[in-house]
């Protein structure tokens, strides 16, 4: 079905975008031995809560997410050096830099400028959607200035999504380390 056709019926590709972004962290996810608990809907800056399912010192470390999906080179920019950034409004903004008990990430699934409704390559005994996962801690984030309405999260181009990331993660929380 393409784009056109979809957006007939009434999804848009801001919808299609959305659940891609779930499908490949519940991909990722899943192969690092963990899984999703609380898939939410925005709710106060989380989409869901990823969970280790294998036992470590301190039971079950988890992590919230916060989703965002982009094609758009006016939403994320690349930057000289490789590495993206986007505009965050200040209040989203501010509410995942809160302190919590439990750590959240910002996870964006990039994909190729203009790709509006994301798909599957099918590359010999492979699929491959074409596209990376980023993420970025709130934690690291400087304040916003009183008045701004919003502002600049980096997404460092080594700090991909990914199972392995995912895996120290849920050690690094399990052994004890600090949200």
């Amino acid at each position: 079905m393409g784009e056109q056709t979809i957006r007939r019926t009434g999804a848009p590709s801001s919808s299609q975008k959305e659940v891609a972004s779930r499908a490949v962290l519940e991909l990722i996810v899943n192969a690092a031995g963990c899984f999703l608990s609380d898939p939410r809907i925005d709710y106060n800056c989380v989409d869901a809560t990823v969970v280790s399912a294998e036992p470590h010192p301190y039971a079950l470390p988890r992590f919230d997410v916060q989703l965002k999906a982009s094609s758009s080179k006016l939403r994320v920019r690349r930057r000289a050096n490789g590495d993206f950034s986007m505009q965050l409004d200040a209040r989203s903004h501010g509410e995942l830099r809160r302190p919590r008990l439990t750590p959240v990430k910002l996870v964006l699934l990039l994909l190729p400028t203009g790709v509006e409704v994301p798909r599957l390559i099918c590359a010999g005994d492979k699929l491959i959607l074409d596209g990376i996962m980023l993420q970025s801690d709130p934690r690291s984030w400087d304040p916003l200035a009183p008045g701004r309405k919003s502002g600049t999260v980096l997404f460092r181009r080594e700090d991909e999504f990914t199972e392995e990331y995912v895996r120290s993660e849920m050690k690094r929380l399990g052994d004890g380390g600090v949200g």
